[in-house]
């Protein structure tokens, strides 16, 4: 999860990111551009880090993260319905 986490908060920040496949961020970073998801080998790294770089824009990951529910807010609520839920099925046992 603290992959996840830091790819999180590059995106809210705007930040272009290249990773590797690791937990969820192909499905985090999916829809951010510049943005690239690389194998664990340096020269496919290398390529990835060059063409994110060539872009020399700020990444669209802080729209993403809003649209998908992953910032603050949305983690909040799932916290409390998850809660909400687990507190439900203790009162029906």
């Amino acid at each position: 999860f603290p992959v996840t986490i830091m790819v999180k908060e590059a995106m809210a920040c705007n930040l272009p990111i290249v990773t590797t496949d690791v937990g969820d961020v192909v499905e985090v970073l999916s829809g951010s551009f510049p943005s690239a998801v690389s194998e664990q080998l340096p020269f496919q790294l290398a390529s990835a880090l060059r063409g994110v770089m060539n872009d020399e824009i700020r990444s669209n990951g802080r729209q993403v993260i809003a649209a998908k529910s992953l910032d603050s807010k949305g983690i909040a609520a799932r916290v409390v319905e998850i809660y909400l839920k687990l507190v439900k099925s203790n009162r029906n046992d």
